[in-house]
């Protein structure tokens, strides 16, 4: 890693290079990255930046097979798919949201079978705005970005031929699949504002063949109006990171994991040696420790780590809870932290078992011996049931393994609005 180049000193082609040398470790926790090649100038700074950290980055840079090459299909599903991922960055702008390949990414995350292969919790999506994006959705009229998309949609036509994915039938079967399951798991609030409520996937389907056929100048604004209003049924709207983040401690709190071989400082010289700590709420330096949770360092504290670092934990598991100290097993851990965050927000007790993510929560009694019967969902086989100051109860399946539970307490956090930081161990 010695002699790096500074980034900022780089061009695209270069930092294209050095990005190709850096493998994703798909057996650890890793990000996937979705961009509009168009952006890569700005995308790639920032994500080479991660990689030289030594995150656990996944990003396609070839772009070429597009439309043409089963393979990207299988890969990019793939690649989702895999429990492993443990979070999905967007990079919003005026290209991201005219890119089919984008729409075909993001319809993914959110299908079944994805959501199927992460036990049951849908992939996090972060977005990072590389830009404000209008809300006209037809191409600027200057000569350069109408040039960028005349050769664009040329290229479109060579790779694909006269049919919109006409020579790729699983791109194609991919993108019918996605529009079929946003249609259908889609809330009817949300279908009569976004004008759905009498559309499918067929009448999609159909309007992105006829655009295709009518030329950019309306193919390109009809895929920017399902990327828009896509992002706003999943209520990702107006949730943009800032460029500036510090996306380390966002990384460390999904279970990105950090390859310390490959990490080197800012000056793209010297490696780095170890993992620079983040301080908690609690006043301590966490150092990351793959091996340990909760045990006492030399100085006597209490040493945590982020949620799902670790893939499998056994036995008894020490943990802070609003700066309370528990230590319990799996379930026993799962229930307390349930009971003790719905305690805080009982306005989210009612309406929890349509929550996305939230299967493991029920108003149903599965303790109650009349209602364990053959076809009660198997995530109950271990529950609890709670009862609150309301005079509401609910109750919540623990029938997952380690990595699945720490993805419901993580996603009951989020639906809370509570910092990741409340829950450490």
């Amino acid at each position: 890693m010695e002699g790096l180049k500074e980034i900022k000193d780089m061009t695209v082609e270069e930092m294209t290079a050095e990005l190709c040398t850096y493998e994703c470790q798909r057996d650890q926790g890793y990000a996937f990255i979705s961009y509009s090649h168009q952006d890569r100038s700005r995308v790639y700074p920032l994500v080479l930046q991660w990689m030289r950290q030594g995150y656990n980055i996944y990003i396609d840079l070839d772009f070429a097979r597009h439309g043409s090459d089963n393979d990207w299909t299988r890969l990019m599903s793939r690649t989702l798919s895999n429990s492993n991922c443990r979070l999905t960055i967007c990079f919003k702008s005026v290209h991201y949201m005219y890119s089919y390949a984008a729409l075909l990414e993001l319809l993914t995350m959110r299908s079944t079978r994805v959501t199927r292969r992460h036990f049951g919790v849908e992939l996090s999506i972060d977005s990072l705005a590389l830009e404000s994006v209008p809300a006209d959705n037809d191409i600027p009229a200057d000569e350069g970005m109408q040039s960028l998309y005349a050769e664009s949609f040329a290229q479109m036509k060579r790779v694909m031929g006269g049919e919109f994915a006409g020579k790729n039938a699983m791109e194609r079967k991919l993108l019918y699949d996605g529009l079929s399951e946003w249609i259908d798991t889609m809330d009817d609030a949300v279908k009569s504002r976004l004008r759905y409520t009498r559309c499918s996937a067929d009448d999609l389907m159909q309007d992105i063949d006829d655009t295709y056929a009518e030329g950019m100048t309306l193919f390109f604004p009809y895929i920017a109006e399902l990327m828009k209003n896509w992002f706003d049924s999943q209520n990702l709207n107006g949730n943009d990171i800032p460029l500036t983040a510090d996306m380390g401690i966002r990384f460390e709190q999904s279970g990105v994991v950090r390859q310390i071989g490959r990490a080197v400082s800012s000056d793209g010289k010297t490696p780095v040696e170890e993992v620079p700590t983040h301080e908690t709420s609690s006043g301590g330096d966490k150092t990351p420790d793959e091996g340990k949770r909760g045990e006492e360092t030399s100085e006597g504290k209490a040493e945590t780590k982020p949620l799902r670092r670790q893939k499998s934990v056994t036995g008894d598991i020490t943990y802070t809870l609003y700066g309370a100290t528990y230590t319990d097993n799996q379930s026993g851990m799962m229930y307390r932290v349930f009971r003790e965050v719905l305690k805080r927000h009982p306005e989210q007790i009612a309406g929890l078992p349509q929550q996305r993510g939230m299967n493991c929560a029920s108003t149903i009694n599965y303790e109650l011996p009349e209602n364990r019967r053959a076809d009660m969902p198997s995530y109950f086989r271990t529950c609890e049931y709670m009862e609150f100051s309301s005079g509401e109860g609910m109750c919540i399946g623990t029938s997952y393994d380690w990595t699945g539970k720490c993805k419901k307490m993580e996603r009951l956090l989020a639906i809370c609005g509570e910092p990741s930081d409340v829950l450490v161990f």
